[in-house]
């Protein structure tokens, strides 16, 4: 076998680790033994009209430059190996799904416990614009506090399991629902009139 042969073949498929990034053109420049590549693209799961998936490479992660007829110079560099640098998310099982942010978000799927949960950072926020509406079904538990800027509709009853005590109060329209007094009515033992 010729030299050039076998130099052909073995850059076919290499290992390399990225050494830089780049967004416009969206490319990695990637350490393959003693080579540094010329910038060549990666491979992203989908990229075309019906769906594309962003998520660039990060500088140290292991990859595999596939190269067309062993020209590195036209390859591409396939992600997805996990390595000391980047091993597997801690908490990773053969039953679980896991997408592990670089700022510590979690995204995590249990197919045993049938659970999706979704760890933030700190200061971590959730935006969801849907402008057809949003909706949930089944029981929720909201643990925090709760804004709403807009209109509330309810179409069942409304249960507070927190008696109006001490600081707390329920206030609509700007009244005090522990706090309000009723004019026109006469103290003693009568009672007012049902809500109209």
């Amino acid at each position: 076998m010729s030299s050039d042969l076998a130099r052909t073949q073995a850059n076919l498929i290499r290992y390399g680790t990225v050494q830089s990034v780049t967004i416009k053109p969206a490319r990695v420049r990637v350490q393959v033994g003693g080579l540094l590549t010329a910038p060549l693209p990666w491979l992203a799961p989908r990229a075309g009209k019906s769906l594309r998936q962003w998520s660039p490479p990060a500088v140290g992660e292991q990859v595999l430059v596939l190269s067309p007829f062993g020209d590195p110079a036209s390859g591409v560099a396939l992600c997805g190996i996990f390595s000391d640098a980047f091993p597997a998310p801690e908490g990773a099982t053969a039953d679980n799904v896991v997408m592990a942010f670089g700022d510590g978000a979690v995204l995590l799927y249990d197919q045993v416990k049938h659970l999706l949960q979704g760890v933030l950072p700190g200061g971590g926020r959730v935006e969801v614009s849907a402008p057809g509406g949003f909706l949930f079904t089944g029981d929720a538990t909201l643990d925090g506090n709760l804004a709403v800027t807009k209109n509330v509709s309810v179409d069942g009853d409304v249960h507070s399991k927190q008696t109006v005590t001490g600081d707390t109060d329920v206030i609509a329209a700007g009244i005090s629902g522990k706090g309000h007094k009723h004019p026109g009515v006469q103290a003693g033992s009568a009672t007012t009139a049902a809500p109209q």
